[in-house]
């Protein structure tokens, strides 16, 4: 959270002691566009296990005594920032490109293979989320487009898979009889994001302040809009994601992220900031493990394959000032 703080600074607003109380281990990731190692390990070993992934870190509330609560209490913020689905674009071992699309709801997250093997996979598998045990299938395409995918235990607000290309080793796709792993070479992503902050105070004859403010990180496109600020009797702001279309700030990060902030000031000082942010990294990893996938109703070992880590995770918080 580091990085987007700094920006926010810059504008002239008070972010000393919220920057001051920020989890260390959250400035770490917004900081080096990447997860820790320590974390991808515990990531790895959930999905491989059938736990449940463990969250990035836990983001206490800034503790706020019940006076400054109670001078907010009925002044709900609307502040929210979602990343709904990705898409991951490769290519096989002849070069033949093609692509995976991962859409996440609420219970389910759903694969949608660019080329599938069969017409009745065109609308994607759906998967149920569980919160004790993974699900490992082998997604068939045409023309050698084969993934392993591995949907791990779902945690209270994160979600982890592992998507392994896969090289098929007889022709003919009902001739199948076993994958194996191969360097897949470069890879890209792109995002579906929404981001969304509303708030006002009513402040009467004096003035009070209200700020909207929405970054994106990695591949994450930049948002047409950025900021909007109110300094008037009674101030609203409302500022909505929509892509700006210029290019995303760095493409080849492993983070991406939208964060969204709301903050209100009232006429005597006291203030209120709302943060929301959505998040997925994406990584290489080499697994030094077999792999065991289903593919109707067979079990199919794949040894070390390598795969893309898809991680992600949302957080909020809400912080309260005094004068």
């Amino acid at each position: 959270m580091k990085s987007f703080l700094l920006v926010v600074s810059t504008l002239g607003l008070l972010w000393t002691t919220a920057h001051a109380q920020s989890d260390p281990k959250i400035d770490d990731v917004f900081q080096k566009g990447r997860l820790p190692l320590e974390k991808k390990q515990l990531i790895l070993a959930s999905i491989l296990s059938g736990a449940h992934s463990p969250e990035l870190v836990s983001v206490p509330k800034n503790p706020a005594d019940e006076r400054l609560v109670n001078i907010w209490r009925g002044n709900v913020p609307e502040v929210s920032s979602e990343i709904t689905s990705l898409s991951l674009s490769l290519k096989n071992p002849e070069g033949t490109p093609y692509s995976v699309h991962i859409s996440y709801q609420p219970e389910h997250v759903v694969l949608r293979h660019s080329l599938p093997s069969r017409p009745e996979l065109l609308g994607g598998i759906r998967f149920s989320l569980h919160r004790d045990r993974n699900t490992a299938i082998i997604v068939e395409g045409r023309a050698n487009t084969n993934l392993g995918a591995i949907i791990g235990a779902a945690g209270s607000s994160s979600r982890a898979m592992l998507i392994c290309p896969l090289d098929s080793q007889a022709g003919g796709q009902r001739a199948i009889s076993s994958f194996s792993t191969f360097s897949f070479g470069e890879f890209s992503a792109s995002f579906d994001v929404k981001a969304r902050a509303r708030g006002h105070v009513l402040t009467g004859v004096n003035e009070g302040a209200a700020y909207a403010y929405i970054n994106t990180f990695g591949a994450v496109a930049p948002p047409e809009s950025q900021i909007v600020t109110s300094q008037q009797r009674s101030p609203s702001v409302e500022l909505s994601y929509l892509p700006s279309g210029q290019d995303a700030a760095d493409s080849d990060s492993e983070l991406n992220a939208i964060v969204t902030v709301l903050e209100l000031t009232l006429p005597a000082g006291y203030r209120r900031q709302t943060v929301s942010a959505a998040l997925v990294s994406l990584s290489r990893e080499y697994i030094s493990q077999p792999l065991i996938f289903s593919l109707q109703r067979r079990r199919l070992s794949v040894a070390s394959p390598e795969c893309i880590l898809v991680y992600s995770d949302t957080f909020d918080t809400q912080s309260y000032w005094g004068k």
